[in-house]
């Protein structure tokens, strides 16, 4: 398990803030729900060796390829069930949006046969987060949840059930920050949720709106985690 110091995250950030990281502009490029800014940092939180990672709304896959690019041994977990798209005038479909999945799986073609991506280290799960079995998979070091919309019993799931997929020390990166209706709730959650979790740092990056081409898209929370020794799994 690499150890995310609280010192790496916000070296990380500095680069991030210069849109410094291993990405091209191919990925810089790719289509999706977020930015320059946002896709540097998810690259170079993993850039370490051993990396764990879980993405929770992949939606178009571009911070998830992000994320994995120019960092071949990591692991990556998406989970996406494609039933919310913003861009749609419904937004929701119980079945899922099939151009939301086509476009997701067609990012992931593009670079099966990237030298500098790891496919075989990527892996999807089509599921909505909640029914996941978090107790039988292997435990992350990053996590992102970009989970849309949110609400306070969503936090709840998370904290709840994800957290038994959490390595003892994580880091974890919640979006949609700059919604002034979502970071208070967010900050209640970590506090109702103190007695299984120490806040061992946390990082914020607003934006301007919420959706930041030039800034951290939506906004972001990095909260540095860990475990408390006797806290019990749900």
């Amino acid at each position: 398990m690499p150890k995310l110091s609280e010192e790496y995250v916000k070296a990380c950030l500095k680069m991030s803030d210069a849109e410094r990281s291993k990405l091209t502009d191919s990925e810089r490029e790719l289509h999706g729900q977020s930015s320059i800014k946002l896709k540097s940092l998810l690259n170079n939180l993993c850039a370490k060796d051993g990396t764990r990672y879980l993405e929770l709304g992949v939606y178009k896959a571009s911070t998830l390829m992000s994320a994995v690019y120019g960092n071949k041994n990591i692991e990556a977990v998406g989970v996406e069930d494609f039933t919310f798209d913003y861009r749609e005038p419904k937004k929701y479909m119980e079945e899922g949006w099939p151009n939301m999945r086509s476009h997701m799986y067609d990012t992931l073609q593009k670079y099966q046969f990237v030298d500098d991506v790891n496919s075989e280290n990527i892996k999807i799960i089509e599921s909505n987060f909640a029914d996941v079995s978090w107790s039988s998979q292997q435990k992350f070091d990053v996590i992102f949840f970009d989970l849309e919309p949110v609400t306070a019993d969503i936090y709840d799931t998370f904290f709840k059930k994800v957290f038994n997929a959490f390595s003892r020390q994580c880091v974890v990166i919640f979006s949609m920050y700059s919604h002034e209706e979502v970071a208070p709730v967010l900050e209640q959650k970590v506090e109702q949720y103190s007695d299984r979790l120490v806040t061992e740092f946390k990082h914020q990056r607003i934006s301007s709106g919420s959706a930041d081409a030039f800034g951290y898209y939506s906004g972001v929370a990095i909260y540095g985690f860990r475990k408390k020794a006797f806290a019990k799994n749900d």
